[in-house]
């Protein structure tokens, strides 16, 4: 055999050897669990094709994290978690942040990808335009614009527009307006068309200053709160796309003296464990843990499993204060 180690993967060595990618991984990591015979099988082609496993690499047991900001509790949510299950296996989670420069981003990808580290995920806030490399990736929270390999883990973002529309919609309101955030991440997007198709197909009307673009953020939420004060009808009831902007929008009603929800009704996505945000928010949970989890198997068992090439996790209503019948 003439292949060389740096053409060659573990699935290839699998079919070689007549075993399964399993076997070749245990045969890697955990070699005494395998019968004798079959260990040596896997050796002579690892041998004969001079395959050298990834796991050479310093950092094989380093996964990095490339965030927009240290601000977003949902991300900070999976990092803890995350962090928890790479612990277990004596892995190292290091976390990387852009401040939104695209330019940074990309330098830090393609640094990641030269430590040869265990695995490498991006948020949906992520700019790559081409997300390529052998090593596992993860991309985190929602569709993405980029081509290439990567693994999509993502809440149930249609379920969760809907069920807070029903939920709103059961307590009579009508004029429902929406705090988006696509200019920012494409989740936001996805959540905005979902809204607005719901309500149409609810015979709701949507006029164009019920949308409003936020950018994820507490500050934005503030912003949203003055936009719809100031229309003439404005809405009875706020859907935003997160819950931070959903914390803004109540803070900036406080000072104003308006009330939440008996003047106006808000609800958000994200009912983050261990918010202790006041009101609790009428919002959607993501399962931050399973999200984690997910991100932290693929990485590790990557070689071992067949993963699908996007993973949708259910989500939940998480009831609050911050709702009120009209």
């Amino acid at each position: 055999m003439n292949q060389s180690g740096d053409k060659i993967n573990i699935r290839e060595i699998a079919r070689l050897a007549g075993v399964s990618t399993a076997t070749v991984s245990r045969a890697l990591r955990t070699p005494e669990k395998l019968q004798e015979e079959t260990l040596q099988k896997v050796l002579k082609v690892i041998e004969e094709t001079s395959y050298s496993p990834r796991t050479s690499s310093p950092y094989s047991n380093v996964i990095c994290v490339i965030m927009d900001s240290p601000k977003n509790m949902f991300y900070c949510d999976i990092l803890h978690y995350l962090t928890s299950f790479a612990t277990e296996k004596n892995y190292f989670v290091a976390v990387f942040y852009t401040n939104g420069r695209q330019d940074l981003e990309q330098n830090l990808y393609q640094y990641c990808k030269s430590i040869n580290c265990a695995g490498i995920i991006l948020t949906s806030f992520s700019q790559l335009n081409s997300i390529s490399s052998a090593i596992p990736t993860v991309l985190l929270d929602g569709p993405h614009a980029a081509t290439g390999n990567f693994y999509r883990i993502s809440s149930d973002n249609e379920s969760a527009i809907r069920m807070l529309v029903d939920h709103m919609v059961r307590l009579n309101h009508q004029k429902i307006g929406f705090i988006s955030a696509e200019k920012h991440c494409i989740a936001g997007k996805e959540r905005r068309e979902v809204f607005c198709n719901y309500m149409n197909s609810l015979g709701l009307d949507i006029p164009d200053e019920y949308i409003y673009m936020g950018d994820y953020s507490i500050s934005s939420g503030l912003g949203a709160f003055d936009h719809f004060y100031a229309l003439p009808n404005m809405p009875t009831a706020i859907l935003s796309s997160n819950d931070e902007m959903a914390k803004g929008f109540i803070i900036r009603a406080n000072v104003l003296g308006v009330r939440i929800p008996e003047d106006i009704s808000i609800c958000g996505i994200d009912a983050v464990d261990n918010d202790s945000f006041i009101p609790k928010i009428t919002s959607i949970h993501q399962d931050t843990k399973a999200i984690a989890e997910e991100a932290f198997e693929y990485i590790f068992y990557h070689q071992e499993r067949e993963f699908a090439g996007t993973k949708i996790l259910p989500v939940s209503f998480s009831p609050g204060n911050t709702c009120y019948r009209i």
